[in-house]
């Protein structure tokens, strides 16, 4: 290890990016620096915190509710959108604006959940499925 780093120090390390990431989306959206302008220093020190993040999954093994998020993460990202949309057509009692935010993050969270279950998972399955019926055979030692 060519640097000194404690893994207990990682939580302060996950903490800072979202910040930074929390920054960056305030400048893209209310200043003139976009994102091709700080997407570039966030890149600077995502490197860093991503060593770091390898370095405590090689040590510790990945943290048990990171790794279980991380699995359905990606459906986010494919679905919150319209899962977003769908919740806007609901007729729903107006509890605030913190607890109808936290609502509608529930409900994005929870659709895309679902989602990643009912197609994600699956098709990872049969994907594993087919790719070990089409290997080659390897050829038994004699």
């Amino acid at each position: 290890m060519d640097f000194q780093f404690q893994p207990a120090h990682i939580w302060r390390w996950r903490l800072g990016i979202w910040g930074l990431s929390w920054v960056c989306s305030v400048l893209r959206f209310h200043s003139p620096l976009g994102y091709p302008w700080t997407m570039g220093v966030f890149a600077l020190v995502v490197f860093p915190w991503l060593r770091r993040e390898i370095l405590v999954a090689r040590l510790q093994g990945a943290h048990p509710l990171l790794e279980w998020a991380g699995q359905w993460s990606y459906a986010i990202y494919l679905v919150h959108l319209i899962v977003a949309r769908g919740f806007a057509k609901l007729t729903l009692p107006n509890l605030g604006p913190i607890l109808n935010w936290l609502v509608m993050l529930s409900f994005v969270l929870l659709g895309s959940y679902l989602f990643y279950r009912l197609v994600e998972w699956p098709s990872h399955l049969l994907a594993r499925a087919l790719g070990r019926k089409l290997q080659p055979a390897r050829p038994r030692p004699s």
